[in-house]
């Protein structure tokens, strides 16, 4: 039985085909059908970490041992400590976006800089092979523009 699709979600103003910061991933393995356990992994949170519209970055991911996401127009935000000043940041680049994406793109980038730590675990998958990938955040989070290859 062929599981529904949901429609495409329109893109936002403040999404990037680009995708350029990263976390280090130890990748623990990657299966079709997964079963998570808590098994070594403690009391560690766990994200999910999109590998760009239909899986796109899903090979780049597992080939560089690092997840990502985009708004590379907004830089390096290593230095960049509060979600507020995220915001200022993202409403800057996009001022004609609406509010509420302006907001969503503040929340994900200071979740990824500032949230996720080293020993998290993190998945993400391939949906068209329904193919999952789980790992554990291995390093901090830098900027690098060599992840996604477009």
């Amino acid at each position: 039985m062929q599981r529904q699709r949901r429609p495409s979600q329109p893109v936002s103003a403040c999404e990037s085909k680009s995708i350029i910061r990263h976390h280090d991933l130890a990748v623990a393995a990657a299966f079709g059908d997964v079963q998570l356990r808590n098994e070594g992994w403690g009391m560690s949170k766990a994200w999910m970490v999109r590998a760009e519209r239909d899986g796109r970055l899903f090979e780049a991911f597992k080939e560089k041992s690092a997840v990502a996401i985009g708004w590379n127009e907004v830089g390096d935000l290593s230095n960049v400590k509060s979600r507020k000043a995220i915001a200022e940041l993202v409403i800057a680049f996009w001022p004609e976006a609406k509010p509420q994406s302006n907001a969503m793109a503040a929340g994900q980038l200071h979740r990824f800089v500032n949230e996720i730590e080293v020993g998290d675990m993190v998945v993400t998958y391939n949906p068209s092979r329904r193919v999952y990938l789980l790992g554990e955040i291995a390093g901090p989070y830098r900027y690098d523009t060599s992840v996604d290859p477009e």
